[in-house]
């Protein structure tokens, strides 16, 4: 529930960081459940879609959510590919317009260009050479693919060159001393990948090589290290979060530098991201949000999140997701989801009159200004014209325009573009009409 109170907890944990860290109020949060339509409350994964929309991975099904309304991926569970992958869910989007999901025990793939799943995964992936059942999956940025394969033997394809090549054997000297890939990450030419010994590997799209390995982690990382996520900046240095800390690389003086711990029972970071500023956000199991510069490496902590409601949520956070545009997304464990944008707390929010047609602040997606100072809203609803005298609100050309709006455009002999979502683009003559 939105107003749920705080949650009584009989064990206060002990948070111990590197850094002093402080506590912080300004940020609020819009909290998007069921009551809004997300399938269910149990988030497990958030990710962007490359048109902008956010995929969110509940408990049950895939929702992917355009800032408006939800829309819904039920599979058929009779026919998914099953497999032994037993980390937490995570989505990659390949460069076919399509979304490989993984989740504990089975692996999905959803066509987003048909909104279908095509449940032939051993027929694409033998399509690319691979002839064994996999063991994990990996797609990097350039959309690329790993593959590890039951044997432990691990893969690396070229899309652009559509080559297969084998990285490490299963049987070889490597694979039995230092085990399997666990994560990767991608920095331009670079892609560093972390082994279920706690070894880190970089390796060299180019040369096909590795570079260098770093064994700051060995002992510490393991096979039972179900949280853990890789990150580089803008300068190729790199951020990594497992189940008791988050630590930063700097790839010019080849040092660790320990930024964050956790301790307490059943408290440790579950999820990370970066967002367009260089900061990062980790989320933890009972301890609230982290946000850590990624300048100074000073650390803040929001145990719990204030809501744009005048309410507060305590939950265990599940994923955590920083959009392009600003936007930070904080799936939690059974609350459904939040959402912060700077922009939340720095405008005052022109609502509707009584009885007219009601914008709601996450649905509107583009502004155009009027020669008479009114300006033209798009939404998730169509097409609206604000009177910021009256603050009134009026929906125009409803029967022809009655979908998601993306943008609004004038040309030079005043007309009106008018681009939406499924339905193309409408043409507003100068005069007003159609």
């Amino acid at each position: 529930m939105k107003n749920m109170s705080r949650m009584f907890w009989a064990f206060v944990s002990c948070i111990c960081l590197a850094l002093p860290c402080r506590a912080v109020e300004q940020y609020k949060f819009r909290l998007i459940d069921v009551p809004d339509g997300l399938s269910d409350n149990q988030i497990r994964g958030l990710s962007m879609v490359p048109d902008g929309r956010v995929g969110i991975r509940t408990a049950s099904i895939l929702n992917i959510y355009d800032g408006a309304s939800f829309e819904y991926f039920p599979y058929d569970k009779d026919r998914k590919y099953v497999w032994t992958y037993s980390r937490p869910p995570k989505e990659y989007y390949d460069g076919q317009d399509r979304v490989w999901m993984k989740e504990l025990r089975y692996l999905l793939l959803l066509d987003l260009k048909t909104n279908t799943f095509n449940y032939d995964i051993q027929g694409e992936l033998a399509s690319m050479g691979i002839d064994k059942r996999l063991k994990n999956l990996f797609i990097d940025d350039a959309k690329n693919y790993w593959f590890l394969t039951e044997d432990n033997t691990f893969f690396f394809y070229d899309v652009r060159k559509q080559e297969k090549k084998v990285i490490d054997r299963g049987d070889s000297e490597f694979t039995r001393r230092y085990g399997v890939p666990l994560e990767l990450a991608q920095y331009k030419n670079f892609c560093w990948i972390v082994y279920d010994s706690g070894l880190i590997r970089c390796w060299d799209y180019t040369s096909s090589e590795f570079l260098f390995q770093d064994s700051r982690f060995e002992g510490i990382i393991n096979g039972y290290t179900d949280r853990l996520y890789l990150h580089p900046d803008s300068a190729g240095n790199l951020w990594l979060m497992y189940n008791n800390g988050i630590c930063f690389y700097n790839r010019t003086l080849r040092e660790w530098k320990d930024v964050a711990c956790i301790s307490g029972i059943s408290n440790f970071f579950t999820c990370m991201d970066m967002d367009r500023d260089g900061n990062v956000w980790a989320g933890t199991s009972r301890s609230g949000l982290r946000r850590i510069d990624g300048k100074t490496f000073s650390v803040s902590e929001m145990p719990d999140m204030a809501l744009t409601n005048g309410g507060r949520l305590h939950n265990d956070i599940y994923a955590v997701m920083a959009d392009p545009r600003g936007g930070l997304w904080v799936g939690t464990l059974f609350q459904g989801l939040c959402y912060h944008h700077p922009g939340m707390q720095k405008f005052q929010l022109a609502q509707t009159c009584p009885g007219s047609s009601y914008i709601t602040n996450e649905s509107v997606r583009c502004f155009l200004e009027e020669d008479d100072g009114t300006i033209l809203v798009g939404s998730g609803k169509g097409l609206f014209r604000f009177h910021p005298e009256t603050h009134e609100v009026e929906q125009v050309f409803k029967d022809e325009i009655n979908e998601l709006v993306l943008s609004l455009s004038r040309d030079r002999q005043g007309n009106v573009w008018v681009g939406t979502f499924l339905k193309g683009f409408y043409q507003i003559c100068g005069g007003g009409g159609m």
